[in-house]
């Protein structure tokens, strides 16, 4: 049956990063990719793919070596595309399929924000990103799961925005596994470009294209 207008839905999926360049203010960054959900599949399954790559790289690197492999860097590839655990060819593969769907990027970015603030600034950033995903007619914000702790200090700052009228009341905020959602490795990968920009090289984000960047003076 075809999709009305009526049945159209977007949802987005985020990550978090947060850089300490030097030289630079430190930087708590936010970043959603919004996409209709019903067009994602096979995204997932060309990601998975680039994974799968990216850890028999990992394997390949510690067999020349001739180190033992690092489980807990083994273990973090196979849960999902890590932007700092891939090489850079493998980065520009999984940057021009990121680039060739149809998929708008957003990132908040907070500034300055000293590494014990990361919390206050993801609140800030959520508070933002959520007013922008809704005036775009996202209805489901998906981000990567953290600790049980860190994701229900997300569902208590919701309730309370929501109480105060500051949270968009159309939008629907869940908790996703990275190693069961290959979508929130999307925002890590526009993430990571985003970094190796503020550190001089924008091959990357010139690959991907428009990137709606909301900042935030702190």
């Amino acid at each position: 049956m075809p999709t009305t207008a009526e049945d159209f839905a977007l949802h987005a999926w985020g990550d978090e990063s947060y850089r300490e360049d030097p030289g630079a203010d430190p930087l708590y960054l936010l970043g959603a990719v919004v996409a209709d959900p019903t067009m994602c599949e096979d995204l997932r399954d060309q990601l998975r793919t680039v994974q799968r790559e990216a850890v028999e790289d990992l394997q390949e690197r510690y067999a020349k070596a001739k180190t033992p492999a690092n489980s807990r860097t083994l273990q973090k590839a196979r849960r999902k595309l890590h932007w700092h655990d891939i090489k850079d060819d493998r980065k520009g593969s999984a940057v021009e399929l990121i680039a060739s769907f149809d998929m708008l990027h957003v990132i908040v970015v907070a500034a300055p924000v000293a590494p014990k603030k990361q919390e206050r600034a993801r609140r800030l950033c959520l508070e933002q990103l959520s007013w922008r995903l809704d005036g775009i007619g996202v209805s489901c914000l998906f981000l990567e799961s953290r600790s049980e702790g860190q994701n229900q200090r997300d569902r208590n700052l919701v309730e309370s925005l929501r109480g105060r009228q500051a949270f968009p009341p159309g939008l629907r905020l869940e908790h996703v596994h990275p190693s069961d959602e290959p979508m929130v490795w999307v925002p890590d990968q526009v993430l990571g470009a985003v970094g190796a920009e503020e550190r001089g090289d924008r091959q990357y984000v010139e690959r991907i294209g428009l990137i709606d960047r909301v900042p935030i003076d702190l």
